[in-house]
């Protein structure tokens, strides 16, 4: 009763509750034959806690991690005085208020604010989640030359995360975070559009890579050889820096890596189709 109230540990007079109520049962048995104990020491130490018990809902709403300032704030409105919970306030003294005398209104408060965390948890949890990403590269054929490889669990990251994300932003209780959360389902959107742009600009490059470094053919297709050429030093320079950095988030807030893969992308293309009309 004297621990300052932002230090009381709910979950631990919740269990401390569970344990106590077993002791006494087995007490209430092991002393029948001691009425007077029973009478003196027991019956009054059962009848406390049992009044404490009816604290316990109330606490452990307020001392839910998602109770901020502005929640104090609210509550304070709808009781008419102030709460502050600073080391002076007791969980005597918050006792003494007697808040249960507005329960309904203060665990509705509750309420919202503990929705309100879980989604604030789940944005914290999907961040961290990203930050120990990182790109797994492989040489191509001794070319000296890196390649993406285990890709798809990254894919699948980012494809989950978007659905979890989207189903956020409809909860009526993402208003504090409404910012966040539509800055990262953007960043989301943008690695999804990155990594569509990767994998098949790889695909492409793989395709021609031994065709126009292995075979006389860029002789005969100039436009073509100078677009792969460009494309190749693209992919060179991109494919060593995600070597040398491969943290996921650092290398998706590169300048200008999305673009690139795609100009990459539409030259490839061109490439491939000069190649074909040639072969023909």
């Amino acid at each position: 009763l004297d621990t300052p109230f932002p230090q009381i540990k709910s979950d631990a007079m919740n269990s401390f509750m569970i344990q106590a109520g077993k002791k006494l049962s087995k007490l209430k048995k092991d002393l029948q034959s001691e009425p007077v104990i029973v009478e003196k020491v027991l019956t009054p130490l059962v009848e406390q806690i049992d009044k404490f018990r009816t604290y316990l809902p109330l606490i452990s709403r307020l001392r839910h991690p998602g109770i901020k300032t502005k929640h104090w704030e609210q509550i304070s409105e709808v009781v008419g005085f102030e709460i502050i919970p600073s080391m002076e306030l007791t969980l005597q003294g918050f006792l003494d208020l007697h808040l249960e005398r507005w329960n309904d209104k203060i665990t509705e408060i509750a309420s919202v604010a503990a929705q309100e965390y879980n989604i604030e948890s789940s944005l914290d949890q999907m961040d961290m989640e990203l930050q120990t990403q990182k790109f797994i590269t492989s040489e191509f054929r001794d070319t000296g030359q890196y390649i993406l490889s285990q890709v798809d669990e990254i894919i699948s990251l980012i494809d989950d995360q978007l659905m979890t994300t989207q189903t956020l932003l409809t909860s009526p209780y993402v208003v504090p975070v409404k910012k966040r959360a539509t800055e990262k389902l953007a960043f989301l959107r943008h690695c999804h559009d990155t990594l569509d742009s990767w994998v098949e600009c790889q695909r492409g490059w793989l395709y021609l890579q031994p065709i126009f470094t292995g075979t006389s053919i860029q002789q005969k297709l100039h436009a073509e050889a100078r677009d792969w050429q460009k494309v190749d030093r693209m992919w060179s320079a991109s494919m060593k820096l995600t070597h040398s950095h491969p943290d996921f988030v650092n290398v998706m807030h590169r300048d200008h890596l999305y673009e690139d893969l795609v100009d990459s992308n539409r030259l490839l293309d061109q490439i491939t189709k000069g190649l074909n009309a040639y072969l023909e």
